[in-house]
């Protein structure tokens, strides 16, 4: 399949509907072989505070629960230890979806993302021969707050189909991390319409 055939079959919806309302990804130069892709301090901060005020929510009622005195389990306390694992099993999740590296390496010929030292705990693997352009896409996300603007930065392969990469807010911060990428693998960049969900 030549470029343009590629171009005309690749879907212009966002792949990832929604997006987060601040920056959580920026694209990073680790050497001139890789390109990684990094947490924000603000996505770090986030996930910190959550993580520490979900181990608080379990910690201290189990705590009390285990150093009752009268031998009876109290139901409140049972609920805030119920409640806090529920908030501590979010925050894991956090880390281990925004936490897990992912980046290009020319090295090894990859786009990863997970763990490249356990092959089984890589969640995608590509060939960077097979990526052929970057695509950028907006999109209009309604919220309980209000609307905002997500921006998807993607991946086009010679199949046509798309990997999402860093969906957020910031489009600056976008269109800094697509141009660099283009450069890093000598490829396009394709903007999209911007889109309502």
């Amino acid at each position: 399949m030549d470029i343009e055939d590629i171009k005309i079959k690749t879907k212009i919806s966002p792949l990832s509907k929604g997006g987060s309302n601040f920056e959580t990804h920026v694209l990073f130069k680790k050497n001139n072989s890789e390109l990684v892709i990094k947490p924000t301090f603000g996505l770090a901060l986030f996930v910190a505070v959550f993580t520490i005020f979900s181990i608080c929510f379990t910690g201290f009622p189990l705590y009390k629960l285990i150093h009752n005195k009268t031998g009876s389990w109290e139901f409140n306390t049972l609920l805030f230890v119920a409640v806090g694992l529920i908030f501590f099993c979010v925050s894991m999740y956090l880390l281990f979806n925004y936490f897990s590296p992912h980046g290009f390496d020319k090295t090894s010929n990859r786009y990863y993302r997970g763990f490249k030292s356990i092959q089984t705990k890589m969640s995608v693997d590509i060939k960077l021969t097979t990526i052929v352009a970057i695509q950028i896409i907006g999109e209009t996300v309604s919220d309980e707050d209000g609307n905002f603007k997500s921006f998807e930065l993607n991946i086009i392969l010679n199949n046509a189909e798309r990997l999402n990469v860093i969906d957020h807010s910031n489009l600056r911060g976008i269109i800094n991390d697509a141009e660099i990428l283009s450069e890093f693998l000598n490829i396009p960049i394709w903007h999209a319409e911007s889109n309502k969900t």
